[in-house]
């Protein structure tokens, strides 16, 4: 009883289909200037609801859960570096050969660091920057030298 109830209803609505579908035929046919003109108001209350609703979302976080830990530590690092994405480390050793060894090791530790660091330059020309030299407190890079080192390298010489 309960298959024959849903072939009927679904008989029933499948011919309901088809007279709705042949009015709508019928009205397009019968009066084209009715149908263009409520096809151009929906065109324009469309791009009406766009332009007032549309926006564009840019940062790469936007789409991501602020509660995500992952998202909290990017902010975290952001706030300690200042939104700064690359880094520069310099070197002023005692002996000359530790401080080249140093920054060699460094370098290619941070090479094999693929996952967090995309570029690794070790290796300058900087003859065309002589005399346009930037002080650093020694504290402020011995704190920062030693934070590396301690993930990095096991020694660090300043």
């Amino acid at each position: 009883m309960n298959d024959s109830l849903c072939k009927r209803l679904a008989r029933t609505l499948a011919a309901c289909e088809q007279r709705l579908l042949r009015l709508l035929a019928h009205w397009t046919v019968t009066s084209p200037w009715i149908v263009l003109v409520l096809c151009i108001g929906l065109a324009g209350l469309a791009s009406f609801a766009t332009v007032r609703d549309l926006e564009f979302v840019s940062g790469r976080n936007d789409l991501i859960s602020s509660k995500k830990r992952y998202v909290q530590l990017d902010d975290e690092y952001a706030k300690e570096f200042m939104g700064i994405d690359q880094v520069v480390v310099v070197v002023e050793p005692r002996d000359v050969q530790q401080g080249k060894d140093f920054v060699t090791g460094l370098a290619e530790a941070l090479a094999r660091e693929t996952e967090q660091v995309q570029e690794v330059f070790y290796r300058i020309d900087t003859s065309s920057s002589r005399g346009k030299n930037c002080s650093i407190s020694r504290p402020k890079i011995s704190g920062y030298c030693a934070k590396i080192s301690a993930s990095i390298m096991t020694s660090c010489v300043i």
